[in-house]
């Protein structure tokens, strides 16, 4: 919105609004600093949780994980009601996630009051708790704490379907694209999942992001293939581009970090 006016002429400017150039330069700064603070509003935020006191709280070896090496969580992370609080303030969203650093269900029997006082802190600020794991089997045991889990999977999954059958939030599953795969392996993964979830995501690899153009183009084409091939079959199946997590918002302890300034490959290695 800000960038409309900014392209208006100063004799249209006149002619339209018949305001000074002082008072417009004070409406354009206005309206700058509202569109960037919608999109702060708007955008997904993200708690960085590590339960381990030294190290990647993670007992997984995810093929995707853009975490395990990353220098921002090796560490004990969580955090106080406080930070929370002043995190939230601005989010006009209403979902809050539970997410990497390391896996939020890690060492849950020793962290599950922790896990469970930031969940009813996030309900009392007047958000929607969600978690993302792969902890399945302990997701039956947290499930009371959270509106939606997101079960994150691979090839690897062994007989998680089953433990996602006896959880009553809603459930979804992720997985990360990966070109190399037929689209078969999908279709198998989404009839897999599908008794049990309300829908699949496909997320964009974020390693993609830094990639020279014609690879990422080739991966983009392929992907597109796949998800018109999901349309075709009406599947519950999202797509969620990179650009979701770099745009986002995530709060590490009492720090507060845009997904851009995380997941930069510099950032991450």
């Amino acid at each position: 919105m800000a960038g409309i006016y900014k392209d208006i002429l100063d004799e249209d400017r006149q002619a339209l609004f018949n305001i000074s150039s002082d008072k417009w330069r004070h409406l354009n700064d206005y309206f700058t600093s509202f569109a960037d603070g919608m999109s702060r509003r708007n955008m997904n935020h993200s708690l960085i949780l590590n339960f381990k006191k030294d190290g990647h709280g993670c007992s997984k070896a995810c093929e995707y994980c853009n975490w395990r090496n990353s220098s921002f969580t090796k560490e004990l992370c969580h955090p106080s009601y406080t930070s929370l609080a002043n995190f939230l303030k601005d989010f006009w969203g209403y979902r809050v996630t539970f997410s990497g650093g390391g896996d939020p269900l890690y060492d849950y029997e020793n962290f599950k009051l922790t896990l469970k006082n930031l969940s009813d802190e996030v309900k009392t600020l007047g958000f929607l708790p969600c978690l993302i794991t792969r902890e399945y089997e302990t997701a039956v045991d947290a499930q009371g704490l959270f509106h939606q889990i997101s079960f994150s999977v691979d090839s690897k999954n062994g007989d998680a379907r089953y433990a996602m059958e006896e959880i009553y939030a809603r459930k979804i599953v992720t997985i990360v694209y990966d070109p190399a795969r037929p689209l078969t392996f999908y279709k198998d993964l989404y009839d897999y999942f599908a008794p049990s979830v309300s829908h699949m995501i496909i997320r964009q690899d974020m390693n993609e992001l830094w990639m020279c153009s014609d690879p990422a183009l080739q991966i983009k084409l392929k992907r597109n293939i796949l998800l018109a091939m999901f349309r075709a079959m009406n599947a519950r199946v999202q797509f969620l581009p990179g650009e979701a997590c770099l745009d986002a918002y995530y709060l590490m302890g009492k720090e507060e970090r845009l997904g851009r300034d995380l997941f930069a490959p510099d950032r991450v290695r």
